[in-house]
């Protein structure tokens, strides 16, 4: 068969005969500004390349963050969370429940005094015992005890006009809550009525914020029993003789008249409170979820009495399935990915900051 003549191997020429040093000379500068020239080609060309990449590479990294970011979050909404919570708030904060022996029917909005306060602690005791409970609370039944926790300020002396009978009347002052005039000390019926009248540090506790001041963890909390007639007897011992905060003058922001010497005040809550916790922590078996609900009652020096409600519900096992293996895998890639594109801006900007010192 006959080839083409493109297809025919060309005879490759001979190379010219080296003459002396100084032609090897020439040929080594000729081939070396070869090499030098296809690696300025080379290294343009990777310049180029890397300036068209790195925004590019930015931007694929920061959409990949976004999306893991995006999938961690929606996975983390579980509806059935936020229906338990909005069924137990549904359940504290609009049911009516009867206002001390006058019977009439309020709601949680409506507490604005002492005797309005002890009235919702004893439908916390009926609705939460273990005898015929609401739908609620049978599904959520109570996990623990009730804590009622109060926090309190220390009696000082009163600034007022000198007035004979401004003088005669006051003779302590209960201001807003700090930490130079938190009380500590024992009162009412002291270490002899048990532990809601002595005060405790609770040092795996968290400070709460209400409306009018932040509140440290201690004060003076007890627990109630689980029995429905125990709880119920506690609770009538520590609002014995409680003071109406509502029958006040309007100047009770500047004081109040203590309790003559021969009479001692049993009240729980009196003057000096500044605020009443009721913590409790529920537990839903079906769902697997615990809610803890903290109600604050803030009495502020003025008188009456701000209420406020907070539930959080959580699932007790948070990996517990395989697609909460796979959660937590995106969980950890996320972080990785933050912690490198972290390390890189600290290394970029202290090279920066070098070459700025440098010139």
């Amino acid at each position: 068969m006959f080839r083409s003549a493109s297809s025919v191997r060309q005879p490759r020429l001979p190379r010219a005969p080296v003459r002396n040093m100084a032609d090897a000379a020439h040929r080594l500068l000729c081939a070396q500004r070869v090499l030098r020239r296809w690696a300025e080609d080379r290294t343009l060309e990777h310049q180029e390349f890397k300036a068209m990449w790195t925004p590019f590479r930015g931007i694929m990294t920061h959409v990949f963050i976004l999306v893991c970011f995006n999938l961690l979050s929606m996975c983390r909404i579980d509806l059935f969370i936020f229906y338990t919570r909005d069924a137990l708030d549904d359940f504290y904060l609009n049911n009516h429940f009867p206002e001390g022996p006058v019977n009439q029917m309020i709601v949680f909005s409506e507490v604005d005094t002492v005797e309005r306060l002890w009235s919702f602690v004893d439908y916390l005791v009926d609705s939460t015992g273990e005898e015929d409970p609401p739908s609620v609370t049978m599904h959520n039944p109570l996990l623990g005890n009730i804590r009622l926790r109060q926090v309190r300020v220390r009696g000082e002396p009163c600034v007022v006009a000198q007035w004979p009978e401004l003088d005669e009347d006051y003779d302590k002052c209960f201001r807003f809550l700090s930490s130079e005039n938190e009380d500590r000390e024992p009162f009412g019926l002291g270490e002899a009525g048990g532990e809601a009248w002595v005060y405790r540090e609770d040092e795996e506790g968290d400070p709460a914020y209400g409306y009018l001041s932040m509140y440290p963890p201690g004060g003076y909390w007890t627990h109630l029993p689980r029995d429905d007639e125990e709880a119920q007897e506690l609770v009538d011992t520590l609002k014995v003789h409680s003071p109406p905060r509502q029958r006040q003058h309007n100047h009770s922001a500047l004081g109040a008249k203590s309790p003559s010497p021969g009479r001692q005040n049993n009240s729980w809550v009196d003057a000096a409170t500044r605020a009443v916790f009721v913590d409790l922590v529920t537990y839903n078996a079906n769902l697997n979820y615990l809610s803890l609900t903290v109600v604050f009652f803030e009495l502020p020096p003025g008188g009456g009495v701000v209420s406020r409600l907070v539930t959080r519900t959580a699932p007790l096992m948070q990996y517990a399935t395989q697609f909460d293996a796979w959660r937590l895998g995106h969980e950890l890639v996320f972080l990785v990915c933050s912690a490198v594109l972290t390390v890189g801006a600290l290394l970029r900007a202290l090279r920066h900051l070098c070459e700025l010192l440098d010139q």
